[in-house]
Formats: C-alpha cells, structure tokens, sequence
C-alpha cells in the first residue's frame, strides 16, 4: 500500500469511493433516507474541490486504485477518513489515521459516524459529545470526539 499527497486528478474517485463506502458499510448505522442525505453532495464538484484544496488530504493507493482517503483542516478538524467498502479490515484506515495524526500532531477533533466509533474510541479519541445534525432536513446522529 502507498499513502500520498492528495492530487487534483484524483477527484473523481474519491467522491465515488465516498458514495460507495457511505451507502455499503454506514448503511448498519443509518437508514437509507439518512445516507442519501449524508451523500447528497456526491455531484458537487466544486464543493469536493474546495474541500480538499482547503486541507491536508492524502490517499492510499493498492494496485494503482484508490483505496482510501483521508483529510484534515487546518483548525484540527479530522474532516474525512473513508475506505473502500471492498477493502474493510486491511489496516488502510489504521495507516490513513497514522499519517493525518503524523501531520497534524497538535489536538484535533472529528464528527465520527456511529459506524466508526469504535475505530477512533481504539485509536485514542475520547467522546466530548453525541449530537444530531441535519443534512437536508434529515437528521443525522454522530459522536463529537478528540485527541490530543
């Protein structure tokens, strides 16, 4: 597995690799109503541009396909960790994490999905709060957490 800097070309797969792993492993946590308005902003380009030319985002890359990815603000927001539905449980998310929290050693904070918490309660992330947010009147619950 390689793990590199986030280029412009790479826009087009990881907006896809978002909608495929939102609607195929957060669907346990989430009804369907709430992932279609969690993934509402898949044809948004110029929102998944500005998001990540406004912050560190790197990927992982096997067999020359994006895998993974991950980004961070620079205000401590952990905004982004999703791997590919195909490639749970291969320490792609472990490895992302390892580099966002390598590049960013200071206190972050991140919106952790339900279906992520145990993953970042592992990783060290103390929860600071439950709360519901809504996305295009739906609401949708996930869990404030941080790590110094």
């Amino acid at each position: 597995m390689i793990i590199r800097k986030y280029e412009q070309d790479d826009l087009l797969e990881i907006i896809q690799l978002f909608y495929d792993t939102v609607h195929h492993i957060n669907i346990k946590d989430y009804n369907l109503e709430q992932i279609e308005a969690w993934t509402s902003s898949y044809n948004d380009l110029k929102y998944w541009q500005n998001k990540m030319h406004n912050s560190y985002c790197i990927v992982a890359l096997m067999d020359q396909k994006i895998v993974g990815f991950a980004n961070i603000e620079d205000n401590g927001y952990f905004d982004c960790l999703y791997v590919h539905y195909r490639y749970q449980n291969k320490d792609i998310g472990s490895r992302l994490c390892e580099a966002i929290e390598e590049y960013y050693p200071n206190k972050k904070f991140v919106h952790v999905s339900l279906t992520a918490l145990s993953f970042f309660s592992k990783r060290g992330y103390k929860i600071i709060k439950k709360q519901s947010v809504y996305k295009d009147n739906i609401m949708l619950t996930n869990i404030v957490m941080e790590k110094d």
